[in-house]
């Protein structure tokens, strides 16, 4: 259905790391795999994409103002409930989330700074003629992160944000408004 719609799946194979870690590639440096696009979707496999996508992503990014647009998320506003939610994905055993949380507070950032849902990005590359650098240094920043601590991608996003001044845009109120846009499976725990 993707492709009817314009979408393409990207497959990039990469043996040599953890499947969780592999997939952070595309989903943070989308832009590498399209260079010649100024705005750039990367969508989380487990939805289904819907015809309003594109046009809420493009309308969200304010006609070029905002670097990034994504879902605030619908059910958790903090890290420390987003650590216990995480908690009952087998995924993320023995990984250290509230090390990493604690870590965070430590630095001064806000539990309640805000909480994202990451399944969906979209990025602005033609901002100004920074834009393609500044997105990559943030999602350098990000992918550290996660290879630090987790690749528990919610927790270092906020944190990434909070540190870089780099803020998302809301691309509509939560991840359950967009029916013309995108549709969810839920989590599974591996």
């Amino acid at each position: 259905q993707a492709a009817s719609l314009g979408w393409e799946t990207v497959l990039d194979p990469r043996p040599h790391m953890h499947s969780n870690m592999a997939a952070k590639v595309p989903k943070l440096y989308p832009g590498s795999y399209v260079p010649d696009c100024d705005i750039v979707v990367w969508v989380d496999a487990s939805a289904t994409i819907g015809e309003g996508l594109m046009a809420r992503c493009v309308s969200s990014l304010g006609e070029g103002y905002y670097l990034l647009s994504m879902l605030p998320h619908a059910h958790r506003q903090s890290l420390a409930d987003e650590v216990v939610a995480s908690r009952g994905l087998r995924k993320y055993d023995g990984m250290q989330l509230e090390a990493q949380t604690a870590s965070y507070r430590n630095e001064g950032m806000p539990d309640e700074f805000g909480l994202w849902a990451t399944g969906c990005i979209a990025r602005n590359y033609s901002v100004d003629g920074y834009a393609r650098a500044d997105l990559n240094r943030f999602s350098d920043m990000w992918m550290a992160e996660m290879v630090k601590w987790s690749f528990q991608d919610q927790l270092s996003f906020s944190y990434v944000c909070w540190r870089s001044g780099v803020y998302a845009t809301p691309l509509a109120s939560d991840h359950c408004s967009v029916p013309d846009a995108i549709w969810w499976r839920p989590h599974v725990g591996t």
